[in-house]
């Protein structure tokens, strides 16, 4: 039997503010580790190879009837690197020997220490046993990558009545969340944003009054030099046409603007002021028709909204 790895989507979780992806991966056994004290029935080679198929083979197992027999197995490696171990969990598929022999142990071996897991006494149907470890046994903190790497774990027969079963596959399933690849147009990890990706975020939720926000490069933070502030001057009073004719400017759209009030004619005066920040005009016309335009300018302090 050839072991290998064998990894699968199973998780999308969308989130109200990002997608995050968590992924799992199978590993198999790869090899035995420090303890074989079980006894391999249909099957030759090394003892992991008995239970180590990616399709449960039970006429190919390892047994035991020794109280306190151990058999622990290394793990193909998982091929990651900076991403993050949220679990792994170890199945066996496993029966009774007998009503007297039917209890084992799931331990974990790390730097000649072993650690019990959960003990479990299977029934006289073939059953999946799962044993889920958030954290990992020996540091009682979250798993590392090179940790996982590392493991070895197996089985001990129950030390006093009832040791022993039969287990005809074993493997470990690991779940994880992909470290962050920035540039690929998703925010994962602690990025802020990612190419398109931009978590929901907006020229105006960064505080401007509209734009194209952007992601920079390193998918650490935004480029807002293409969102906008409108900003709007004005040195005649607003619409106040019992004021000095005068100027309006500012920015409006991402675009800077500077208009005079002007006169139309020898009765009308365009009136620009500011509305806010953004800029506006009326007409105004002027009581006197007999000015000349270029009198109008100082007729504006006379003049009245035309209505």
């Amino acid at each position: 039997m050839r072991s290998e790895v064998i990894v699968g989507m199973i998780v999308l979780a969308l989130l109200a503010a990002s997608a995050v992806a968590a992924d799992t991966m199978t590993l198999r056994p790869d090899g035995d580790g420090d303890f074989t004290g079980w006894t391999q029935v249909g099957c030759t080679g090394d003892e992991y190879q008995c239970v180590d198929e990616a399709t449960a083979d039970t006429d190919d197992r390892l047994v035991t009837l020794v109280t306190d027999a151990r058999h622990t197995m290394t793990f193909a490696n998982t091929g990651l690197t900076d991403d993050t171990i949220n679990s792994v969990t170890l199945y066996y598929y496993a029966k009774q020997r007998g009503v007297n022999n039917k209890c084992f142990k799931t331990i974990v071996r790390d730097s000649g220490t072993s650690y019990v897991v959960d003990t479990t006494c299977t029934d006289s149907t073939w059953t999946y046993y799962s044993f889920p470890m958030s954290t990992n046994p020996a540091t009682s903190s979250a798993w590392t990558v090179s940790e996982v790497d590392a493991l070895q774990a197996g089985m001990k027969a129950k030390g006093s009545g009832t040791p022993g079963a039969k287990i005809a596959q074993i493997y470990a399933v690991v779940d994880y969340t992909p470290a962050a690849t920035c540039g690929n147009d998703v925010v994962e990890g602690d990025e802020v944003c990612d190419g398109t990706d931009l978590d929901g975020e907006t020229c105006a939720s960064q505080g401007f009054d509209g734009g194209t926000l952007s992601c920079n490069a390193n998918c650490d933070g935004f480029v807002t030099t293409s969102c906008y502030d409108n900003t709007c001057s004005e040195t005649d009073n607003g619409n106040d046409p019992w004021w000095p004719y005068g100027w309006t400017q500012g920015d409006f759209e991402g675009a800077a603007y500077n208009y005079t009030d002007v006169c139309l004619n020898t009765t009308h005066l365009q009136e620009y002021y500011c509305n806010g920040d953004v800029w506006t005009s009326a007409e105004i016309r002027c009581d006197d028709l007999t000015i000349n335009p270029t009198d109008c300018v100082a007729a504006a302090r006379s003049c009245v909204e035309q209505g």
